[in-house]
């Protein structure tokens, strides 16, 4: 569970999130190819950046507080 996925504002700035994040990508991209062919370590660093943010809000996204969820937890005994 991540933090703040219960929030009303959750959605909505996760939906923003992978948005602005592939559009920054690909406006990063763009500049580096106006400089010149790009290379396999910026186009590995912009689909890096975009596994880093992406997944976290699908996450989110996918959220339904109707589910519940029970947390095992380990108990250690002595």
């Amino acid at each position: 569970m991540l933090p703040f996925e219960e929030r009303s504002w959750a959605k909505p700035v996760a939906r923003f999130n992978i948005v602005f994040s592939i559009l920054a990508v690909a406006a990063g991209l763009s500049m580096l190819r106006l400089q010149g062919p790009l290379d396999t370590a910026e186009i590995t660093a912009g689909i890096l950046v975009l596994l880093a943010i992406i997944p976290p809000s699908i996450a989110v996204l996918r959220y339904d507080p109707t589910k519940i969820r029970v947390k095992k937890t380990l108990r250690v005994t002595h």
